[in-house]
């Protein structure tokens, strides 16, 4: 599900929650409620060095020109969408089937040489049919690319969006998790 609409060759690295959550999926096989979750995913390997510097760049290009600048919490329209967002938040309710109804990005977070990272907003419509109601799950998410040597990795994390806060918690933990992994393999040196 993970990689469903991705073209080869997307491998899963792994989906990852947080501790309770992951209780609640073991143990009842779902969570009761919305909860955040990170991804990554494999996203190739170029022949050489440059040809992934290549790549990289023109994904980043791309990336850009879908974030816009520097996410700027204290604009007027960046205020507006959260109101919107944080409307449809207080009339949530769970335990349904989910369809993404559109993405509102909000601005880059991190960007280095092989790393960049942006975040926005989604909104996931949720129905259930059994009890005939539709609502509105607003969801921050983060997306990141990375280039590890000559390889492409793409990271993600979806978080429950409540208020402004909630999109500073998710950005938050998806840098410190992006330092990790830049520490881990050495982003800066390759």
């Amino acid at each position: 599900m993970a990689t469903a609409g991705m073209t080869p060759p997307t491998e899963l690295i792994g989906i990852y929650y947080e501790t309770n959550a992951l209780a609640e999926i073991l143990n009842n096989g779902r969570t009761s409620g919305q909860t955040a979750f990170w991804t990554a995913k494999f996203k190739g390997n170029s022949a050489t060095l440059q040809a992934a510097k290549d790549s990289y760049a023109q994904i980043c290009t791309n990336a850009r020109k879908e974030a816009g600048g520097p996410l700027d919490a204290t604009s007027p329209d960046i205020k507006s969408i959260w109101s919107h967002y944080e409307s449809a938040a207080a009339k949530l309710k769970t335990n349904s089937a989910l369809k993404i109804q559109g993405v509102v990005p909000l601005g880059v977070i991190a960007e280095r040489t092989n790393v960049l990272a942006f975040s926005g907003l989604t909104n996931i419509r949720v129905t259930n049919t059994e009890e005939g109601w539709t609502t509105e799950m607003p969801t921050v998410f983060v997306a990141g690319f990375l280039r590890i040597g000559v390889s492409q990795v793409e990271i993600g994390l979806a978080y429950p969006f409540k208020d402004a806060q909630s999109i500073e918690t998710a950005n938050t933990g998806f840098v410190k998790w992006l330092q990790q992994i830049e520490s881990q393999y050495k982003l800066h040196e390759n």
